[in-house]
């Protein structure tokens, strides 16, 4: 579905790196503190409706430092949600989970910002940073989910240890050092994750 998105096109256009990969959180990641979700107007009011909204940016805020929800078009009057329950909800999201609300007016304007994102980011880093978009309902997902629940591991760590070690397997019997190897992976991380993979289930006497 969003693969064929008009900000896709647009991102495309701009010469910006656009990789696809399965994300458990967020549309668009843009570095591992930075992640976004992106809203349609009637996409923001139908999961205020059926309270996907919240989960959603709660999951994102757990795993990114930074989260933004970019709302294209206005959601007041989208739907049959009153005016009051949308400020209501936009104001929480801003004020109770700290997530950054931008609005934008179109699918080009979305793709203008997280451009600009982009070169920030690569103003301030050597490396080029790729965007990476969501897609769902793959065997990485499931992989992602994995690994992204061991504490101390976010989703994008989560991929970037798949990516190095190609399955689960392999990182389980990782030496310490190895997963060392890892950005972002120091020494307290990698303990974490031989504790939990070598942890007897319901012994919780052990450290």
């Amino acid at each position: 579905r969003e693969t064929k998105s008009a900000v896709v096109r647009h991102l495309a256009l701009s010469g910006i790196d656009l990789e696809l990969r399965n994300l458990k959180v967020g549309d668009y990641v843009i570095s591992d503190k930075v992640g976004i979700e992106r809203k349609e107007a009637v996409d923001f009011n139908e999961s205020l409706k059926d309270g996907r909204l919240f989960d959603e940016l709660y999951n994102l805020k757990l795993n990114f430092d930074v989260a933004i929800l970019i709302l294209e078009e206005s959601p007041i009057g989208a739907t049959g949600i009153s005016r009051e329950a949308i400020l209501g909800s936009l104001a929480a999201i801003i004020a109770n989970m700290s997530i950054t609300v931008f609005s934008t007016k179109s699918a080009e304007e979305t793709a203008n910002f997280i451009t600009a994102l982009v070169k920030k980011i690569q103003a301030e880093k050597e490396s080029r940073p790729k965007i990476i978009k969501k897609k769902t309902g793959s065997k990485s997902e499931v992989q992602e989910q994995m690994i992204g629940s061991i504490p101390g591991i976010n989703l994008y760590r989560a991929q970037d240890l798949l990516v190095h070690f190609s399955n689960i397997k392999n990182i389980v019997n990782a030496e310490e050092e190895k997963l060392r190897e890892i950005p972002g992976i120091g020494k307290t991380t990698a303990k974490k994750i031989k504790n939990i993979v070598e942890h007897n289930y319901n012994d919780d006497s052990e450290e």
